[in-house]
């Protein structure tokens, strides 16, 4: 229930713009049930027994992991309004799900992280992650056998993971402190853009490629320096100082 402009609640565009009472979504599979369901900013994540993922809703920033095809007889926008497979987690069996504004990221049961989308801060888009400006399907970004992940949990435009060791990490936007590892300075907004900054210019371009100049044409006067947002766009971990006996066993 809720509102439909986009498809987020798994209603075909044309059937309804919102809905005040519950409704069954369309389009999910009739031989697989849906075990958890998470919803971002405009789109919403399907998690089944099988451990498939569907997704519908807003994929500007491709947050639901999926191309949605445009065709004579089904526009881009119903394209995203209808649930169907993101792509990019063939082989995989998903446990569990969060997702942001512009994000998801989906926990597998052998403790593998995979995430599509992108993040952002005050001055937009920001990317996904330090070598990828746009996920358009999932892409791997924790894969730790000896210390897998047992749970992730998003904000608006960030991450938080916890592993099987206790540990907590995080991962994408830090304008408000929320990663909860960098000082202030590091994600301060000094005015001067990218470009301004010789080696980090050269740095950037050495990282993201063609998608360089897409990039930067979105966040020309980004204040956030280049090594932060390398620190910032994959998971690193949080230092919490906990008593001897204190065990990290959840994260919100």
């Amino acid at each position: 229930q809720g509102q439909n402009v986009l498809g987020q609640i798994g209603f075909a565009l044309e059937d309804v713009s919102e809905r005040k009472r519950p409704g069954k979504v369309k389009h999910l599979p009739e031989d697989d049930l849906a075990v958890t369901t998470v919803a971002g900013g405009m789109h919403t994540v399907v998690v089944t027994a099988k451990g498939a993922v569907y997704t519908f809703g807003c994929n500007d920033e491709w947050a639901l992991g999926r191309t949605c095809v445009e065709t004579d007889d089904l526009p881009k926008d119903e394209a995203e309004a209808k649930a169907a497979l993101a792509e990019g987690l063939e082989g995989e069996t998903v446990v569990a799900a969060s997702a942001g504004d512009s994000h998801t990221f989906v926990l597998t049961a052998d403790g593998k992280v995979f995430g599509a989308g992108c993040f952002r801060d005050p001055s937009g888009s920001f990317a996904f992650s330090d070598k990828l400006f746009l996920a358009k399907k999932f892409e791997l970004v924790w894969d730790q056998p000896d210390d897998r992940a047992v749970k992730i949990a998003s904000g608006t435009d960030h991450v938080a993971m916890l592993t099987a060791s206790g540990k907590v990490y995080t991962y994408g936007s830090s304008d408000q402190g929320q990663l909860g590892r960098l000082h202030p300075e590091q994600c301060a907004r000094d005015g001067n853009g990218w470009r301004a900054n010789k080696a980090a210019d050269a740095a950037a371009k050495a990282v993201f490629g063609k998608e360089y100049e897409a990039m930067m044409a979105e966040i020309e006067n980004r204040r956030t320096s280049f090594p932060a947002m390398h620190s910032m766009l994959r998971f690193l971990p949080v230092t919490i100082r906990t008593g001897k006996k204190d065990v990290i066993v959840s994260i919100a």
